[in-house]
């Protein structure tokens, strides 16, 4: 991700299906895609949105990864504080 993105986020995407999360998108306040990563093209994904308020900032991450897989997760969480 880009130096700085981190701090335009307001909206993320999240990709998953009943055994585990594939991919994210993340969003600036105007829409704009920011930046994508892992497996989110998929028709059969369902997508939970995540709206952050003017003031939160995701500093962080917390998530198991699924067995045998290099980038599927579960139990996934965000940590956020505030600027």
């Amino acid at each position: 991700m880009p130096s700085g993105t981190h701090l335009r986020i307001k909206t993320v995407q999240i990709f998953f299906n009943s055994n585990c999360i594939f991919g994210f998108k993340f969003f600036a306040k105007d829409s704009t895609l920011l930046w994508k990563i892992g497996y989110t093209t998929a028709t059969s994904c369902g997508i939970e949105t995540i709206e952050l308020e003017d003031n939160e900032v995701i500093i962080g991450v917390n998530a198991k990864l699924f067995p045998n897989k290099q980038a599927a997760y579960t139990d996934f969480q965000f940590i956020v504080g505030r600027e």
